[in-house]
C-alpha cells in the first residue's frame, strides 16, 4: 500500500512509528499500521462490524448454534475511553496524511 510500508520498525509495537518523509507507517503489524489499514477500508466501522455479525450469525446457524459472536459494548466503550496512546497515533497519522478520517479509523482499528 501506499501508506503502509514493509520495513521494521525496532520499535514497541505502540508508538507511532511514522515515515514522515513517505507519509507512511513503517509496517502493518503495529497499531499505526493496523489504524492505517482499518482507516483505508470502505463504509462505516460500525456497517463493517455489522456484516461480520450478520456472516458469523449464519455461519453459527450451520454449525447446530453452538456459539454466537457479537460486540460487547461495555468492553468497546471501555476501550473507546482508555485507548489515548491509539488516539495520538491516529491524529499523527491524520496528520501526515495517512488516514483521512481520524473517527472513523480508531473506531474500525477498535472494533478489529
Amino acid at each position: 500500500s501506499k501508506f503502509i510500508g514493509t520495513e521494521p520498525t525496532g520499535r514497541p509495537f505502540d508508538e507511532p512509528s511514522i515515515n514522515l518523509e513517505k507519509k507512511q507507517v513503517f509496517n502493518p503489524y503495529v497499531n499505526a499500521g493496523g489504524i492505517t489499514s482499518a482507516g483505508l477500508l470502505a463504509g462505516s466501522a460500525r456497517e463493517r462490524y455489522q456484516q461480520f455479525e450478520g456472516l458469523a450469525r449464519r455461519m453459527s446457524a450451520h454449525s447446530g448454534g453452538v456459539s454466537s459472536v457479537c460486540l460487547n459494548e461495555q468492553v468497546y466503550a471501555s476501550e473507546m475511553s482508555s485507548n489515548s496512546q491509539n488516539q495520538m497515533i491516529t491524529r499523527q497519522l491524520v496528520n501526515a496524511g495517512c488516514v483521512k478520517d481520524e473517527k472513523v479509523a480508531l473506531d474500525a482499528y477498535t472494533l478489529a
